[in-house]
């Protein structure tokens, strides 16, 4: 147990099978207990970590929405220039959606990203809110094939 909470504390990963172990559970039920959970917005957040990062890939790989505070939004490019220049950034997209700008970002974790977004991000003025999702597989490259109908 206090090497689970370790790595939970230092910011680590735990794979499925280590957090069912750790929740003395099945991990089918595991599985079927935290989608329930997530359904009911009991839930934030849970991702697995038992498949591989791509080879040569450093880290986990992000995709930031962001929306500019509406007084902001003729101004989108000095914000899309600020949030560049930020070394974790990728790739920063003016799109069409929800949300005035799409970033592509890189980082090591999890907690490395939360302290990314809190601490360099949201202190780029114009910044209102921001979405953060990771990508946890890219099917193309696990050998599925593509059916176009």
């Amino acid at each position: 147990m206090k090497h689970f909470l370790s790595r939970i504390l230092s910011g680590g990963e735990l794979h499925h099978s280590q957090f069912s172990q750790l929740a003395d559970h099945d991990p089918e039920q595991l599985h079927l207990d935290l989608e329930s959970m997530g359904a009911a917005d009991q839930l934030l957040g849970w991702s697995s970590s038992d498949y591989p990062e791509e080879e040569g890939s450093p880290g986990l790989n992000a995709v930031i929405e962001i929306s500019l505070h509406p007084d902001w939004l003729e101004h989108i490019e000095l914000v899309a220039r600020d949030i560049s220049t930020l070394p974790s950034v990728d790739q920063c997209f003016r799109w069409m959606g929800d949300r005035e700008v799409l970033v592509f970002a890189k980082c090591q974790s999890v907690h490395e990203m939360a302290l990314i977004v809190r601490d360099e991000l949201m202190e780029i003025s114009g910044i209102g809110h921001s979405f953060t999702h990771f990508l946890l597989r890219r099917f193309e490259d696990q050998g599925y094939q593509h059916i176009q109908g």
